[in-house]
């Protein structure tokens, strides 16, 4: 369990600072070319960090932090899940205006993380591929909690209800969860 909410801190973590880039680009009236860039930088690195690992390089504090927190199923790609959260948020940012694509990456860094710990811990009623009700319910008032606060709650009700419901997608949720939101954002705002 422990390795389990360290893992959604990272994530956590992660998606906050993604949250600050597209934010501080969105209040300075910066391109979104900037924030892009920085995603992009950042997946570059984290791909040849998860590629050294892969080759059996030891990274001191990368080595350790992800053998800590990668799930069994994850050890042929290195930091896989971290990837994908960049590239998520690298399509999100490209496809869409900025204010979608932060709420896209609201409903990830905030649902996601709670209805995966939620899910694995106090989740019962399984629906698909280890997805619990309680977890996506979980999920989805923790979206609605936090985008109530930048937009009308009428609003935030449906677009948490829409970009959680990305989780069950036949994608990696790191990628239709802030993709969908983003969407989302978009039709009904």
């Amino acid at each position: 369990m422990r390795n389990e909410i360290h893992r959604q801190f990272i994530h956590y973590i992660g998606g906050n600072a993604g949250l600050a880039i597209l934010a501080l680009s969105a209040i300075y009236k910066l391109d979104k070319t900037i924030p892009l860039s920085i995603f992009i930088a950042l997946f570059l690195i984290g791909l040849f960090i998860s590629q050294k690992l892969q080759k059996g390089h030891s990274l001191p504090l990368f080595s350790a932090l992800i053998k800590h927190v990668e799930r069994p199923a994850e050890t042929q790609t290195p930091g896989k899940p971290a990837l994908l959260f960049l590239l998520g948020a690298i399509l999100t940012t490209a496809l869409f205006e900025i204010w979608p694509a932060i709420i896209g990456l609201i409903v990830l860094t905030y649902g996601d993380s709670v209805s995966t710990l939620i899910g694995k811990y106090r989740g019962r009623l399984e629906l698909v591929s280890d997805r619990t009700l309680e977890g996506t319910l979980a999920g989805i008032l923790a979206a609605i909690a936090v985008l109530q606060f930048i937009i009308p709650q009428d609003k935030a009700i449906g677009i948490g209800v829409i970009g959680m419901l990305a989780e069950y997608l036949p994608v990696d949720d790191n990628l239709g969860i802030p993709l969908v939101g983003a969407l989302a954002a978009t039709l009904l705002l």
